[in-house]
C-alpha cells in the first residue's frame, strides 16, 4: 500500500531531522514509532472481515453514551469528573480560556477541549456505522441512535474547529450516501469556499464573535517594531509574520522536534510560543520533506476512503464516507491547531483502517434474489415445516441461523435480512430476532 510506504518514509525523515539537530537518543526511534507507526499499524490489522464491526456495536454505543454524559455534565456543571478523580489540573483551562457561552468547554481526559472535540469527530464515523448496522439488525432504539450521543459530545467541547469539523463530516456522509444530491451539494460547497476566500476578514471577525471576543479583548503588540492588533483568533494569522525568519531557513529537514535554535523577539516569544497550526509547526520541525510526506499521507487516505464510499450501496459507505469527511475536515482545520497525539492517534488509526478495508475478504452473504421460500434456506427448513406454532417456529428458525452463519461464513446482519424475506414479520419474530442478536453478541 502506498500509505504504508509514505508513513515509513515520514518516520525516517523525522529520525533524520532529530539526528541533525542532536535530538536523537537510543530510545528516540521507539518514541517516534509509538507516536506515528503504532496507531497506524493497529488500524491496518484491526478488522479481519467486513462484518466484524457487528460485534463491536454494543461497545461503540456504550462508549459514546458514557462520553456524552461526562461531557455534558462537565459543560453544564463545570466539573471534569475524570480529571478530579485523577487529580489533574490544567492552569489556563481552569480560568477564562476553559469557559465559553456561559459553560465549561468539555475537555474529557485529554490536554485541551479542542483535542477532545477533534478526537470525537474522528470517532463519529464509527458511531454512524454502528447506528446504520443496528437499524439493519432491528436492534433497540438506544443502539440505533448512537450518532446523537457522539454529536452531542463533540458539540459540548464548545470549540469552533471541532463543531465545524462535525458539520463537514455529516455533510460528506450525506454527499456520498445520496448520489442524486452530490452535484447540488458540490455546487454549494464551491460557493461557500469562494465566499470565505473573498470575505476573509469578515470570517475572522465572525469567528472571533463566536469565541466571545469583544473590542476590549483587542491588544496592541509590536512585531518587528510595527504595531499590530492581536486577538486569540488572529493569533493563527500572525504566526507566519512572527516566524518568517525561521520559515525561510527551515530547509529540507527543519529545526528538529524541539526547535531549540528558533529564536523569536523577546516581546512576542512567550505569546507566540504556542504554534496553533499543524502545517507550520510540522514544517518548522521537519522541513519540506516532513510536511510534504504528511500532506501526501492525508491525500492518499482521503482517496482510499472516498473510493471505498463512492458506491452508495457499499456495506462500508457510512463508515468510510464518514472517515472521508473527518479526514477532510481535520485537514482543513489543522491550520488552526497542532496535530496533538490526543486526537492524532485516532487519526492515524483510522488512516490504517481505510488502507486495510480495500483488501478485506468479503464474507459470503445469502443471495437475496434466489430466496423465494423458506426451503431455500436449509438450516430453517425443518423449523418452518413442523407443527410448531408460528411464533415458536420463527424463534427456532432464527436461532438455528446462528450456526448456519458461522459455519458458512455468512454475516449475522446478512442472515437477519434474508430471514425477513421468508418469515412473516410478527411481534414474536421481532422479539426472537432481538434475542438472537443479543445472544450472538454474548457468545462472540
Amino acid at each position: 500500500m502506498l500509505s504504508d510506504l509514505i508513513i515509513f518514509l515520514m518516520f525516517v525523515s523525522i529520525c533524520i531531522s532529530q539526528t541533525i539537530w542532536g535530538g536523537m537518543a537510543p530510545l528516540t526511534p521507539f518514541d517516534i514509532g509509538a507516536q506515528w507507526l503504532a496507531p497506524y499499524c493497529l488500524g491496518r490489522v484491526f478488522l479481519q472481515h467486513t462484518d466484524d464491526i457487528d460485534d463491536m456495536i454494543p461497545v461503540i454505543v456504550w462508549m459514546f453514551a458514557i462520553v456524552c454524559c461526562l461531557d455534558v455534565f462537565e459543560a453544564i456543571f463545570q466539573k471534569n469528573v475524570v480529571n478530579t478523580i485523577l487529580g489533574k489540573t490544567f492552569g489556563l483551562l481552569e480560568t477564562g480560556e476553559g469557559y465559553r457561552w456561559g459553560m465549561k468547554r468539555s475537555q474529557g481526559n485529554v490536554g485541551h477541549p479542542i483535542f477532545n472535540g477533534f478526537q470525537l469527530v474522528m470517532l463519529f464515523p464509527w458511531a454512524a456505522e454502528a447506528s446504520r448496522r443496528a437499524k439493519d439488525m432491528n436492534m433497540a432504539f438506544f443502539y440505533r441512535n448512537v450518532t446523537w450521543f457522539a454529536g452531542t459530545a463533540a458539540f459540548f467541547s464548545i470549540s469552533r474547529g471541532p463543531q465545524l469539523a462535525l458539520l463537514i463530516t455529516i455533510g460528506v456522509i450525506f454527499f456520498l450516501r445520496h448520489p442524486k444530491l452530490r452535484l447540488p451539494m458540490l455546487c454549494m460547497a464551491v460557493t461557500g469556499v469562494a465566499l470565505i476566500a473573498f470575505g476573509k476578514e469578515a470570517v475572522i471577525h465572525g469567528l472571533g464573535k463566536m469565541a466571545g471576543e469583544s473590542e476590549e479583548d483587542v491588544r496592541i503588540i509590536y512585531i518587528d517594531g510595527e504595531a499590530t492588533e492581536y486577538t486569540g483568533t488572529k493569533h493563527r494569522v500572525l504566526l507566519l509574520q512572527v516566524y518568517k525568519d525561521a520559515i525561510a531557513n527551515a530547509g529540507y529537514f527543519g529545526w528538529g522536534g524541539a526547535m531549540k535554535d528558533v529564536v523569536l523577539e523577546e516581546s512576542v516569544a512567550q505569546r507566540f510560543g504556542s504554534i496553533d497550526s499543524h502545517y507550520l509547526m510540522f514544517y518548522l520541525q521537519y522541513g519540506y520533506v516532513g510536511v510534504s510526506l504528511f500532506i501526501a499521507l492525508m491525500i492518499v487516505v482521503l482517496y482510499y476512503s472516498i473510493r471505498a464510499a463512492w458506491n452508495a450501496k457499499s456495506s462500508w459507505c457510512t463508515l468510510t464516507g464518514g472517515l472521508a469527511g473527518a479526514f477532510l475536515a481535520v485537514a482543513l482545520l489543522m491550520t488552526s491547531v497542532w496535530f496533538a497525539p490526543d486526537y492524532g492517534a485516532v487519526w492515524l488509526f483510522n488512516a490504517g483502517l481505510v488502507a486495510n478495508i480495500r483488501s478485506l475478504p468479503r464474507q459470503a452473504a445469502i443471495p437475496m434474489e434466489g430466496i423465494t421460500s423458506t426451503a431455500d434456506v436449509s438450516p430453517i427448513d425443518e423449523a418452518c415445516n413442523t407443527d410448531l406454532p408460528p411464533a415458536s417456529a420463527n424463534r427456532v428458525a432464527i436461532q438455528g441461523s446462528q450456526s448456519f452463519a458461522r459455519s458458512h461464513g455468512v454475516s449475522r446482519s446478512s442472515t437477519t435480512r434474508a430471514l425477513r424475506r421468508v418469515i412473516p414479520v410478527t411481534q414474536e419474530y421481532v422479539a426472537a430476532d432481538t434475542s438472537f442478536n443479543e445472544h450472538d453478541n454474548v457468545s462472540s
